[in-house]
């Protein structure tokens, strides 16, 4: 188990023994990982996180060793060589799986072989390991001797290119003279399930954990019998705990612990036992597997698409990280499918019974519960079972249809209509074409949500897709950044505006859109307007504006030439604007204007950013002036507003107001929100009087953060 490998040497004591009856020791340990050295793999990713192949060996369970996946994933197989430093007697070897909730990169189909030269390997076992998390320990038919191993991980349980391993550990033969001074023994039966059918025989390997020691007995229980007595040798006065282990037996749990009579499946919960003298009577129960078993189908009527209809069972509990999965495909024209799920009985206090299915028509995604399906956002006590009481066999998982999406064209035109009927309300056919880009924007900034846990919840989404596909965020309310720039171009669309929805390439996928006015091409991204306060800041930008604003560090691999509008930059007039009574709001509102450098100044190379309330600004290297555009949620000023403003640059700040441009509220006045939405506001930068020493009041209408600059305090608009 993991905390095993908190131990420097563990050493693996394995006794053979056949029908019951002992030959001579042979002890086994796991070579010490500091005698260990990797000197060959295929991939190792390195760039978007460090999981080098060396955090395989560092008995460290929290590090991993994965191959490549962020700018390219080779597929399997994938192989790790180990030197162990010298010639051993190889009896096997231990896997563990990345110790948290991802399956990504957790190996299905492995291969193990031995080498004396890392040049002829021998095979020494083939296999698939159980899909869980718990450390696997593989002990091969016979020992093999050599100095180098390798690993091969042939396939991931679900069918990824990716490859990772928590830990390696090799387990080799040494003396056995340790055991054989232990002083006591420790027996009991080791006991089958009731009815079970032992057709073939079973061997159990019956094990003994001391503080830096475990050692093995292995057993046979010949085929037909279900019972057989075990004795093992234990030291004098020492804690240990008795557990076993069984490879490859699907209808039995293959682990467990002793504790209090019975056997449990976590180590953390195993009893510790001190042998004063011989121990008797410990009893080896061995528990089945808890089975689930019923039904998947559908309502009357109703039967799987052309494709088929795949749907996954999962039994799991999140909090211990344990899930048991069951895939099973609906035919086409079938009705329903039979499932079963087999898991150790004792490995849940309580588990959940989810399914998810794919397209069809159903809602995608649901819990099973004793008062029927619930969908994924809801969680009533109903869905929890406790497998010592609840059986959940012969049950049916009866499929809801989607009460509003039976197939993808009529998601389409569910969408579709919604959106017409958004666009009916909010445009008006005598708007500017500035007004109607304003429109679209704000529906879409104010009204959608950007796609977390929370929102599913809050909206009840199926599934993470419904959000994009087909216009649904016009009824979800819910998107990501390439449905918020698909969703404004379709409004757009429906009013005879053509747009573009542009989406970047690596790193880090975004996408925004590129609206023509006046003949000129301007960039708007609803995503991070709505991220940034609700807010204006990326609306109408030439590109050099959009990069500015975005961060060069965070633009500067996507594709520049693809991207690229004109550098011109947008300046706001008044005729822009002049239907403010119809798009006015009732939570906020919205100030335009300009903000220009003095005398007709031109803006140097690097440009010059401007803070403004919650907002910022660039004048482009070579301009004079840029838009401003706020939009001010009225709730916060009921006192009237004044707009505080600096630069990074050697321009002095200030505030606009009701009176104009000043240094001070005092002189500036303040706006009275309860109007119409302002649409003059001209602010020039005056360059700062480093003779004259002032101080700029601190607004209490706004929300502002202090700085010093010389002899200055100035207030910068802070961010939210």
């Amino acid at each position: 188990m993991v905390n095993l490998l908190k131990f420097s040497v563990t050493i693996f004591c394995i006794l053979l023994t056949f029908s019951g009856k002992s030959n001579e020791s042979i002890v086994y340990q796991e070579i010490s990982k500091n005698d260990l050295k990797i000197i060959s793999i295929d991939s190792e990713e390195r760039e978007a996180e460090s999981s080098l192949s060396k955090y395989a060996i560092d008995d460290n369970p929290n590090t991993y060793w994965g191959t490549e996946w962020k700018n390219k994933a080779p597929s399997h197989p994938h192989q790790l060589v180990i030197d162990l430093g010298k010639n051993y007697s190889i009896k096997g070897f231990k896997y563990l799986p990345r110790q948290n909730n991802t399956e990504n990169g957790d190996v299905k189909d492995y291969s193990f072989s031995v080498s004396y030269d890392n040049s002829d390997f021998t095979t020494t076992s083939n296999g698939s390991f159980k899909r869980d998390k718990s450390e696997k320990t593989v002990l091969f038919n016979s020992s093999y001797e050599g100095r180098f191993v390798k690993f091969t991980s042939i396939s991931e349980v679900n069918g990824n290119p990716w490859t990772v391993v928590a830990e390696l550990g090799i387990i080799a033969e040494i003396n056995s003279s340790l055991y054989n001074s232990f002083k006591h023994t420790i027996s009991g039966k080791i006991n089958l399930p009731e009815g079970f059918k032992n057709s073939n025989g079973i061997n159990v390997s019956i094990r003994i954990h001391l503080a830096n020691i475990t050692y093995y007995k292995t057993y046979s229980i010949p085929a037909g019998k279900n019972q057989i007595e075990y004795d093992l040798s234990v030291p004098d006065g020492e804690e240990f705990s008795v557990g076993y282990f069984i490879e490859n037996e699907n209808d039995l749990t293959n682990e467990a612990y002793f504790s209090q009579g019975e056997m449990v499946i976590l180590k953390t919960k195993s009893e510790k036992l001190k042998a004063s003298k011989d121990i008797t009577g410990v009893n080896i129960n061995i528990p089945g597997k808890y089975l689930i078993s019923g039904k998947v189908t559908l309502p009357i009527g109703f039967s799987a698409p052309k494709e088929g209809l795949l749907i996954e069972l999962n039994a799991y509990d999140h909090f211990q990280g344990k899930n048991y999965t069951k895939n099973v495909r609906m035919e086409e024209g079938k009705n329903s499918v039979d499932f079963s799920i087999n898991f150790p009985q004792s490995v849940f206090e309580k588990f959940k019974l989810r399914y998810y299915c794919g397209a069809g028509g159903f809602i995608r995604s649901g819990f099973y519960s004793k008062k029927g399906l619930k969908r994924f956002y809801e969680m009533p006590p109903e869905i929890y079972f406790n497998p010592e009481k609840d059986r959940l066999e012969n049950i049916t998982i009866k499929l809801i249809p989607d009460k509003k999406a039976l197939s993808e064209p009529k998601l389409a035109k569910l969408g579709e209509a919604k959106a017409i009927e958004i666009a009916t309300k909010i445009f008006k056919p005598y708007y500017t074409e500035f007004e109607k880009f304003l429109a679209a924007h704000d529906y879409i900034v104010d009204n959608f949500e950007y796609f977390s846990d929370e929102i599913a919840v809050k909206h009840r989404l199926e599934a993470f897709n419904d959000m994009y596909w087909n216009n649904m965020p016009f009824i979800s309310n819910a998107a990501v950044c390439g449905s918020y720039s698909d969703s404004n171009s379709f409004l757009l669309k429906l009013i005879g505006i053509e747009s573009k929805s542009m989406l970047t390439r690596e790193p880090g996928y975004h996408a925004w859109n590129i609206l023509k006015l006046e003949d000129v091409e301007y960039i708007v991204d609803t995503t991070l307007n709505d991220s940034w306060n609700n807010s204006y800041v990326f609306f109408l930008l030439s590109d050099n504006q959009f990069r500015k604003l975005v961060i060069d560090s965070h633009l500067k691999e996507w594709d520049q030439d693809l991207y690229k509008v004109h550098n011109k930059v947008f300046k706001f007039k008044v005729e822009d604007y002049i239907h403010k009574k119809d798009l006015s709001s009732k939570t906020y509102r919205r100030i335009f204007g300009t903000i220009s450098l003095p005398n007709n100044s031109k803006a140097e190379k690097d440009g010059v950013l401007i803070n403004a309330y919650n907002s910022q600004f660039f004048i482009p290297p070579g301009e004079n002036s840029c838009t401003l555009a706020l939009k001010v949620k009225t709730k916060d000023f009921k006192n009237g507003f004044a707009i505080g403003f600096n630069t990074d640059k050697d321009y002095a700040p200030g505030f606009y107001g009701s009176n104009g441009q000043a240094d001070s509220i005092a002189k500036s006045g303040s706006f009275n929100l309860d109007g119409e939405d302002i649409t003059n506001v001209r602010i020039v930068l005056q360059k700062k009087e480093p003779w004259k020493e002032r101080t700029i009041q601190k607004d209490q209408l706004g929300n502002f953060s202090k700085a010093v600059d010389n002899s200055y305090q100035a207030l910068i608009p802070g961010k939210k």
